[in-house]
């Protein structure tokens, strides 16, 4: 970010409530950081003060000024009466005036963005890419997971001018999110990964998830391009009317649309061997899941005019993201798999895990899959079956939402090590105590569940 007070009074539209009126010394100084935790304020940053349901952020507003916020961002209606020792601007909403903010700043970069929506696979599609394209051109990719209606901004605000290319992420927990992430972003090209079932709870129902999702095509730049999976024939079928609309394109990518694609074998847990082009390429990440998303990083590559060499050398330097298909090597080998999970995402962890060679116990600790809403029930009693059908040798579900799972893995008859609780205490000691040399663990669940936590456990035991 790199704009000055000034500039920020007039993107929000909003007032500035300083002591003595904002001075003009003030009102040139520039704003390079945006933070909206006070704990990760920088001299000279911009704090944004967020409502949230546990803790109010303009309650931490004198913190900023301490920590070296040049200024702060609040919301009217609460800053009622509030004195500063800083440059306060008050605003209807600040989460509209962040969006605000990063409107205008993608307006002054001139990097092609590239936007990546779906159900499953988002934000390793997003690694994958962004590491491909910089093998040629300067890539800006998110430090973090920022794909919210609050975090897709920030990542906005990160684009620098060197940036030729920007790859970013939409993802969606709420009827008509998709609106005002699309408003913001604008891409040049729209990637829809898959749809699945991920916070259908929220969104009603599959249908509805494919129509929010696919709002993303409607925003894109005129003659850009809509990137669909080839076997998604509703997503397709958008993705062209979308296509009227705003003078773009539409590319699939899978096994048969990649041009060049030969096919793949799974090498376990050292990635896919991956034919392409006559290339062999060694893909480090596990699974075949991650298949997809190669395919679809190799087509956009292809389309935006990399050479193969360079493609084949971008997806070999590609590396596992922390709880992404993550391995961890030791006495016990850790596949940390827990960032989030989802029916479609768990279905196809267990079926890479339950194929694995080698010696040693298969342990999978299965958390809650959120947000599922009246399908939670049905979803987790398949979660259930799938474990027992997977060959497993020790089975532990944590969350309540996973009792129906726990169940129907007992009524099939379940001869291993088993166990169900909602209890993170009981569940940790359980797991150091069961694990041996040798084993190798799945941790699988939604973010809310935080599976990662038993890392540390299963390193100790």
């Amino acid at each position: 970010m790199n704009m000055t007070i000034a500039e920020v009074l007039w993107a929000t539209g909003g007032t500035s409530l300083h002591p003595r009126s904002l001075a003009p010394t003030a009102a040139t100084q520039r704003i390079r950081h945006v933070a909206l935790d006070s704990r990760q304020v920088q001299p000279g940053s911009l704090f944004v003060a967020l409502p949230g349901e546990r803790v109010d952020g303009h309650d931490f507003v004198e913190a900023a000024f301490a920590a070296g916020a040049a200024v702060a961002l609040v919301a009217a209606e609460r800053w009622v009466g509030g004195q500063s020792s800083g440059v306060v601007i008050a605003v209807a909403d600040t989460v509209v005036a962040l969006q605000q903010l990063a409107c205008v700043h993608r307006s002054r970069q001139p990097a092609t963005r590239l936007v990546i929506t779906g159900s499953n696979g988002k934000t390793t599609l997003r690694h994958i890419l962004a590491t491909v394209l910089a093998e040629r051109w300067a890539t800006y990719e998110p430090e973090s997971n920022l794909n919210s209606d609050v975090g897709l901004p920030l990542a906005i605000l990160g684009i620098a001018p060197e940036h030729r290319y920007a790859v970013l992420e939409a993802g969606i927990n709420y009827l008509g999110e998709m609106d005002w992430l699309g408003a913001v972003v604008r891409p040049h090209v729209a990637i829809i990964t898959n749809v699945g079932s991920a916070h259908v709870g929220r969104l009603e129902s599959r249908e509805r998830i494919v129509i929010e999702k696919s709002k993303l095509f409607l925003y894109v730049r005129p003659g850009g391009s809509l990137v669909v999976p080839e076997d998604s024939e509703e997503v397709g079928t958008t993705a062209e009317a979308a296509a009227v609309g705003v003078r773009g394109k539409v590319v699939q990518f899978g096994p048969r649309t990649t041009p060049g694609y030969g096919g793949s074998e799974s090498m376990g847990l050292d990635g896919s061997h991956i034919h392409w082009e006559g290339l062999p390429i060694h893909f480090p990440l596990f699974g075949s899941h991650n298949i997809p998303a190669v395919l679809a990083a190799i087509t956009i590559a292809q389309a935006l005019g990399m050479e193969p060499h360079e493609i084949k050398a971008g997806l070999e330097r590609v590396t596992a993201m922390p709880g992404r298909s993550e391995v961890i090597d030791g006495k016990i080998t850790i596949l940390n798999d827990a960032y989030n999970a989802n029916p479609e995402s768990m279905a196809a962890a267990l079926e890479f895990f339950a194929n694995l060679a080698g010696e040693g116990r298969l342990v999978a600790v299965l958390g809650s899959m959120l947000e599922l809403g009246d399908h939670s029930e049905c979803a987790h009693r398949d979660l259930g079956r799938r474990a027992a059908d997977a060959g497993l040798d020790v089975v532990f579900f944590f969350g309540a939402e996973t009792e129906p799972a726990a169940k129907e893995l007992a009524d099939r008859g379940f001869g291993g090590p088993s166990l169900w609780t909602d209890d993170y205490d009981l569940l940790a000691e359980r797991v150091a105590g069961e694990a041996r040399p040798g084993d190798r663990v799945l941790l699988k669940g939604s973010r809310g569940v935080a599976l990662e936590r038993l890392v540390p456990v299963l390193q100790a035991a």
